[in-house]
């Protein structure tokens, strides 16, 4: 064999060493599984924690959902920083076998690792910093909804999440509207926002109302939980407006709004499944942790231990 050939052959195992390895080190952590003892093949989304082992409940479907601070249209390109925050954040789980629905209220200055990406969508560095800005620095439209899923699947966890659903806040205003409005009651007084919400009163919530009601904010400390509280009140009020309008075909009234409003990457079935749950009464749970003062802002810093047990008995069940 010539010395030419065997120097390319050394290249060439070189350059395949070098892609092998790096396909490795930037591969995203998974969620561990083990081996069923008895079928003798792989089960995923089974966890190890304390010695003790826990299977994912199948029966639970986790969708994502964003309301992103912009007017602009949500299904476009743009440069990454620009593509607007997550202003609500929550993920909604619907149990197949019972039919119950539950949120998960996600704080969005909630601290952890956010990808930053450039304008090709790779990312180019990692930071820790509030989970709401996950959204904006991708490059807008499904690639920042897919960048905020695995973002925030990562911080619960590995928890699966079946889809997402984003709409745009300042949107709000025309679906409202386009479905008759909502009514909703106040739980305390909100007539800074109104005159007519005071405390217990049943309000209809119309035109410029709506976007009212989920974005305005106190500037205080740690006034985002108050407007968390008005995001879930409305938004589970809309979604049992939604299913009242169309007990099958949600698609058929959301269609109008998709890519300008509204994006999602669940099927046409999976959206009319909505309709098949109550929302109106759903428990409602908070992501641990606690709100700090910075000399720059507010940082949301999770309580991993609780929020560890909270996924663990939330989502999964014991594996024999």
């Amino acid at each position: 064999m010539s010395s030419r050939l065997v120097k390319r052959l050394s290249i060439l195992l070189i350059l395949v060493m070098t892609v092998c390895w790096l396909a490795t080190s930037c591969k995203k952590k998974e969620a561990p599984v083990v081996e069923d003892p008895e079928q003798g093949q792989t089960i995923g989304s089974v966890i190890e924690v304390d010695g003790k082992k826990y299977i994912y409940n199948s029966n639970l479907v986790n969708i994502l959902f964003l309301g992103i601070d912009t007017t602009d249209t949500l299904d476009k390109f743009t440069e990454p920083s620009h593509a607007g925050q997550s202003d609500a954040i929550f993920i909604l789980t619907l149990n197949k076998e019972t039919k119950e629905a539950s949120i998960l209220q996600i704080n969005r200055n909630a601290m952890t690792d956010i990808d930053i990406y450039d304008k090709s969508g790779q990312i180019i560095r990692t930071e820790n910093a509030q989970v709401t800005l996950q959204y904006a620095y991708g490059t807008g439209g499904a690639q920042s909804c897919w960048a905020s899923s695995n973002t925030i699947s990562e911080m619960l966890y590995e928890l699966p999440l079946s889809g997402y659903f984003t709409m745009n806040m300042a949107g709000i205003n025309q679906i409202n509207d386009d479905l008759g409005g909502v009514d909703i009651v106040m739980p305390c007084d909100y007539t800074e926002i109104d005159p007519s919400m005071t405390s217990g009163a049943t309000v209809h919530i119309e035109g410029d109302m709506a976007e009212k009601f989920v974005r305005y904010r106190r500037w205080e400390f740690n006034s985002v939980k108050d407007r968390m509280e008005r995001q879930v009140l409305y938004i589970t009020a809309l979604m049992d407006k939604l299913c009242q309008r169309s007990a099958t075909d949600i698609y058929s009234i959301i269609s109008p709004y998709l890519d300008d409003v509204i994006i999602t990457n669940l099927s046409v079935d999976e959206l009319n499944s909505l309709a098949d749950y109550t929302y109106s009464d759903c428990r409602v749970d908070l992501l641990p942790g606690e709100m700090i003062d910075t000399d720059m802002y507010e940082e949301y810093i999770l309580d991993e231990e609780t929020l560890k047990n909270y996924i663990i008995s939330t989502y999964y069940l014991p594996y024999e």
